[in-house]
């Protein structure tokens, strides 16, 4: 321990008296470090990141697939009553996010509630922050209705008051007993939605007893379920548990079971939601072998920065030596070196990761939802970011410090001593033709991920933007009855279509490639099932109900047969208009119109095709095409619903008519989510799913480069440095100015020539990985793969120029000479 310590204190003095190569050292590193623990950080909180609660990692999901479903989805009701009865679970609790309206002492607003069966607190095992957590028995027929405040929301609404705990509160007209607060560091179990207000089931049951059918219907799906393993049970024994109960459930209710499949995964997988289960895990790696390119690039940099340091102190290693010190004893003493400089590198990776992170957290996405975003680094993410820097610190100094061991001693010593003319860095070279590799596959990533983005923006999402807005409400919010509901969205489209300017209305409860979608699992009547039966068993289809003029207002073609009419009431036959996909998918081969299909079973009642309408995106921009289909908002009632407004005149002009005539029918109707189309295509899911990565990656990529061509600086310098006596001999031989710069350049070419190819070639194998998130573009396209060469050849040919034009063509052949 002294001699280490010792080693400590001389490699600290040996750093001072070389503050720029250490700064540029730790500068290195910390893009490196700072780009892996920043990634990381937001990986972990998307996938690993454990609730606040006792015994956390016990907590599991459960979620079910359908066989040839593309993901995982969450369940229906009674589907967690039979799941959670198994004995591997000691208790496991159901919830669903939603929205009411609370009025407290003020103007009503809407806020995000989760609702959730009695025993969510008792089965996640937290406590409250104030007052207390409610139980499976509150909420019981003609007992007092209680709810909990999400702690931010107590601090915003409320400001921290404690006196409302205790208090009461409207909840969509009827008042309720707040009895606690959740605690500060609680994020709630919905993915990045601030959950303002935990609401137990039984409550909302008794102001909403509509939703009972819901309840029993197995069909009903949407209800995210988390359990809490029994002590000693593993995670594969609930998973066989949990599949042998889905077998079961398939057998006793085939129309609305058939292959589907139940499956545990850890709590925090599909926090965000189920579907995350599959694509996280995929996303993680990709972006997380990016940043780990990144760091290479900085490892190697920092390598060649000792290279040539070692090389300056070859005399003073070799006094070392002569003086007793082993080889061993120089190698720990390079490598101490090298682990400070890393240490210093993380610590200022670790502030940049803090950086980064705050302002991922900062990015505003287009929601009617209150989104929070925390990437913010935990001690896990601590540990990461110090083992990889202590990694880097032994990797870096390993081969400069193994090299430098090896000085010969007659040599160090010689009169005159300095380097062989012209020598041959091989490991070096090695190391700046890996840097380039290694930013050529980032920068093809970079590629492909804008073209993608590009592809994404260009494609017609299925519906128009221009001279369109949408805003959304719910009457369920004001408690009204399905029969007032009706009237007042009748009252509200007859009001809107007179204003001036515009020139159409309607209503639909899905915006497409929103967050509302719902689906339903869809029966034939037997006729025309074809050859792709097999395909739509147990399909999930997305559906909206809309009102009569949501076609022409949103701008989506009719190709076949007629769009939804107003003659399409609740009294007449039920009809509904299919996408292609959906006419290609369900009856090959033949006409779809006049085909039929129901929602409920294989008896009906069955719903008539009408029409035909154009593809579209529906859940993401640039997905395949999906099946999808249009009800009548008459024929398939919801409260919440979105208004679409075509308008020559400008948003600006005409919302405040809106908002005036809505006063006139409802003056405390809550209005939200009011945008432009284009903002909602520009800024909604596409800013998460598609600029946000695209940023990341293209940020990571210039990081690269510009390591890489500052590691070719650094070779072509320091080479120019060796060889001052050879070409000094050349210049005064006669060689011309373009002649050295043309020798000096053609080195920097051959090393960036030689990165480029084993690049190229990396970059075939690792863009394979992330095929599938491509939109528009190969993972092996010809032209991204081309430009990104060129563009890297590009940064090395000038960071070859610049050297070679400084110092190779002003060394005066007579001072070169009389050096020797």
């Amino acid at each position: 321990m002294p001699s280490l310590l010792l080693e400590i204190r001389s490699s600290l003095r040996a750093l001072s008296k070389r503050p720029g190569f250490a700064a540029t050292a730790v500068l290195t590193l910390a893009l490196g470090v700072g780009a892996n623990t920043a990634m990381f950080s937001v990986v972990d909180a998307l996938m690993f990141r454990r609730l606040p609660v006792q015994d956390a990692d016990r907590l599991v999901s459960i979620v079910v697939r359908g066989r040839h479903a593309q993901f995982h989805r969450a369940m229906s009701f009674p589907d967690y009553q039979d799941y959670a009865s198994l004995d591997v679970f000691r208790d496991a609790t159901a919830f669903v996010p939603n929205a009411a309206q609370i009025t407290a002492g003020g103007e009503p607003e809407r806020a995000t509630v989760t609702l959730t069966t009695g025993n969510y607190f008792s089965t996640l095992l937290l406590p409250s922050h104030r007052g207390r957590v409610y139980s499976a028995r509150e909420g019981d027929p003609g007992g007092e209705a209680v709810v909990l405040l999400g702690f931010g929301y107590w601090q915003r609404r409320f400001g921290a008051d404690p006196s409302i705990v205790g208090g009461t509160l409207s909840l969509n007209g009827h008042p309720v007993t707040v009895i606690g607060v959740t605690p500060e560091a609680f994020p709630g179990t919905v993915g990045f939605v601030e959950t303002q207000l935990y609401v137990p089931l039984s409550v909302w049951e008794r102001f909403r007893p509509e939703i009972r059918d819901s309840l029993a219907d197995r069909a009903e799906w949407g209800w995210r379920v988390v359990g809490r393993l029994r002590p000693g049970v593993t995670l594969q024994q609930a998973a066989a548990a949990v599949s042998a109960r889905a077998t079961h459930l398939e057998s006793e209710y085939p129309e609305t079971h058939s292959g589907l499949r139940a499956f545990v995964f850890p709590e925090p997988r599909t926090r965000l939601e189920p579907a995350a289960a599959d694509y996280l895990p995929i996303v993680s790696v990709v972006f997380m072998s990016i940043v780990g390119l990144v760091l290479l690039v900085a490892c190697a940099n920092v390598a060649n920065l000792l290279l040539v340091r070692a090389t300056g102190r070859s005399k003073e290693l070799a006094i070392r030596a002569a003086l007793g010190a082993g080889r061993l004893r120089i190698l720990r003493q390079l490598i101490v070196e090298s682990t400070l400089l890393s240490v210093m590198g993380g610590l200022a990776g670790f502030l940049l990761a803090i950086w980064v992170t705050d302002l991922l957290a900062s990015v505003q996405v287009a929601s009617d939802a209150p989104l929070h975003f925390d990437f913010s680094p935990d001690n896990r993410v601590f540990l990461f970011g110090t083992a990889v820097s202590l990694l880097v610190g032994v990797l870096a100094g390993l081969a400069p410090g193994i090299q430098a061991s090896r000085t010969n001693l007659a040599d160090a010593f010689r009169e005159g001593w300095q380097q062989a003319p012209g020598p041959r860095q091989p490991l070096r070279s090695i190391l700046v033709a890996a840097q380039i590799a290694v930013s050529l596959v980032l920068l093809i990533c970079t590629g492909l991920f804008v073209q993608s983005l590009s592809n994404v923006s260009r494609m017609h999402p299925g519906f128009e933007t221009k001279d369109r807005f949408m805003l959304s409400m719910d009457t369920g919010l004001r408690n009204y009855s399905e029969e007032r509901a009706r009237l007042f969205y009748q009252e509200l489209l007859s009001a809107v279509r007179d204003l001036n300017g515009v020139e159409s209305v309607a209503l639909a409860f899905s915006v497409p490639i929103g967050y509302n979608n719902d689906a339903r699992q869809v029966y034939l009547t037997g006729e025309g099932q074809g050859p792709a039966a097999e395909e739509r068993e147990d399909r999930m289809i997305l559906f909206n109900a809309v009102s009569p003029d949501y076609f022409s207002t949103l701008g989506i073609a009719i190709l076949a047969g007629r769009p939804i009419k107003p003659e399409d009431r609740s009294d007449t036959r039920l009809v509904a208009v299919v996408n292609e996909r959906m006419a290609q998918l369900f009856w090959p081969g033949t006409v779809a119109l006049g085909q039929r299909f129901s929602m409920v079973g294989p008896e009906g009642p069955f719903v008539e095709i009408v029409g035909i309408a154009a593809d579209g995106f529906y859940s993401i921009p640039g997905e395949p095409p999906q099946p999808h289909f249009y009800l009548p908002f008459s024929q398939h009632f919801r409260a919440d619903q979105t208004l679409f407004v075509h308008s020559r005149a400008p948003m600006t002009a005409v919302l405040p008519e809106i908002r005036r005539r809505l006063a006139e029918l409802d003056p405390s109707m809550p209005v939200f989510d009011t945008r432009t189309l284009r903002s909602h295509l520009e800024d909604g899911k596409a800013a998460i799913l598609f600029r946000l990565p695209a940023a990341l990656v293209s940020a990571f990529a210039l990081i690269g480069i510009a390591l890489a061509a500052t590691g070719l600086y650094g070779v072509i310098s320091y080479s120019v440095a060796q060889r001052t006596h050879e070409i000094g001999v050349r210049i005064a031989l006669g060689a011309t100015s373009a002649q050295i710069l043309r020798l000096v350049s053609s080195q920097g070419f051959r090393l960036a020539a030689a990165g480029v190819l084993a690049g190229g070639a990396a970059a075939y194998l690792v863009t394979r990985t992330f095929a599938d998130l491509l939109v528009g573009v190969g993972a092996a396209d010809p032209v991204t793969y081309v430009a990104a060469s060129l563009a890297i050849l590009a940064a090395a040919l000038l960071a070859s120029f610049i050297p070679a034009h400084l110092r190779a063509r002003r060394i005066d052949p007579v001072v070169a000479l009389r050096g020797q």
